[in-house]
């Protein structure tokens, strides 16, 4: 996958140097390191709209639900459609969105991370599923009843990584593929 999207490396991705062996059958890709926050780690502020915050402060209701468009930080959402896009130009899905797999540099760019789940996908011609599972994902990480009571926040936040952690124990549902036999006794090789 990061070979088809090597124009993208070291932008909207990280840079992958190639594969290293860490044992006889135990490949890895070795991938640039991206300084920054998680998205999950922001404060709402960096993370939210003003909109959102100040609707979930005053305690509005809405007479329909919010847009979309008017959850994220309005400097994250044009970098988030952007990186989608370009996944999506690929024919790519990132496959695992999630707020811990985007990290938001010093330099206020927003980098895609954790493609192991990435995939051809042709159907989904601007990634807007996953774009709108990540902005829902950004309102859902926030309580409104607790912005004004950072511990309160800091506790969801707590809960959100928790949730997060349990989710990563689970079982993959596909089995990675066993290792080729050796080649050594194959007579067809000539062995």
């Amino acid at each position: 996958m990061y070979r088809r999207l090597r124009h993208l490396q070291g932008i909207d991705i990280p840079r992958c140097f190639g594969i290293v062996y860490m044992g006889e059958f135990d490949p890895a890709l070795l991938l640039s390191y991206i300084e920054g926050k998680l998205l999950y780690q922001l404060s709402p502020e960096e993370l939210l709209s003003s909109t959102l915050l100040e609707a979930a402060r005053t305690r509005t209701e809405f007479v329909s639900p919010m847009p979309r468009s008017d959850i994220a930080n309005p400097q994250l959402l044009p970098q988030l459609r952007r990186i989608y896009s370009a996944l999506a130009e690929n024919g790519v899905a990132h496959g695992d969105p999630r707020l811990d797999n985007f990290i938001q540099t010093k330099d206020g760019r927003v980098v895609a991370i954790d493609l192991e789940f990435a995939h051809l996908d042709p159907y989904d011609a601007g990634n807007t599923d996953e774009l709108n599972s990540v902005l829902n994902l950004m309102g859902n990480t926030v309580d409104f009843q607790s912005l004004n009571n950072p511990a309160v926040y800091r506790l969801a936040k707590e809960d959100y990584k928790k949730r997060m952690a349990e989710r990563e124990d689970q079982p993959l549902p596909w089995h990675p593929p066993s290792p080729l036999p050796s080649m050594s006794g194959n007579k067809a090789a000539g062995g």
